[in-house]
């Protein structure tokens, strides 16, 4: 299943325990008859991984081995499906949407199942999750509870003073979100 795209986009071998992820927006190539064409109905995706930028391109009903810290961003997305080796979906939830998350009028409202807590009350794959949706977050994916925590702080505060239009870099309170700061 390991193909040589992805060995191009992710040099080396893919982790162990890889996810096998599948673009549910992919569609089969398709002929145009009026002029000759073949349509790729791939999809590409560049998705920025450890400090670059990777192309993954998804064909029809393929699903690709990748990295757990790089399948949690694109869960994020409907559109894509966790998937056993028979291409079957495999349940999978999201985190709860944050308020930052939402969409121009709707209200953040918990599902009966859904709770507010504190991070220190989340496990710590709970909260690595959480950390990989974030740009940088993969970085921690050997880190402590703590150094995990303080990187979703500080990106939850960075969020926040950014809805409210202040420019952090002019004010000196910048919080760093960049998880090399927050190795243990």
């Amino acid at each position: 299943m390991f193909n040589s795209q992805i060995a191009e986009a992710f040099p080396g071998d893919v982790p162990e325990g890889a996810w096998l992820i599948v673009d549910k927006g992919a569609k089969p190539d398709t002929y145009d008859h009026s002029t000759g064409a073949t349509i790729k109905g791939e999809r590409r995706h560049d998705i920025t991984y450890d400090g670059a930028i990777r192309a993954v391109i998804f064909k029809n009903g393929q699903a690709l081995p990748l990295p757990e810290e790089l399948a949690v961003k694109l869960l994020k997305a409907d559109n894509f499906a966790r998937v056993n080796e028979k291409g079957e979906e495999l349940d999978w939830k999201n985190p709860p949407k944050q308020p930052d998350e939402l969409g121009a009028g709707e209200k953040l409202a918990l599902a009966d199942h859904e709770t507010i807590a504190d991070l220190s009350e989340l496990t710590l794959e709970a909260l690595k999750i959480r950390a990989m949706r974030e740009k940088g977050g993969e970085k921690l994916k050997n880190s402590g509870k703590e150094a995990v925590i303080l990187f979703l702080v500080s990106i939850a505060k960075l969020k926040r003073e950014q809805n409210m239009g202040r420019d952090l870099t002019q004010t000196g309170d910048m919080y760093d979100p960049d998880p090399d700061v927050f190795e243990e």
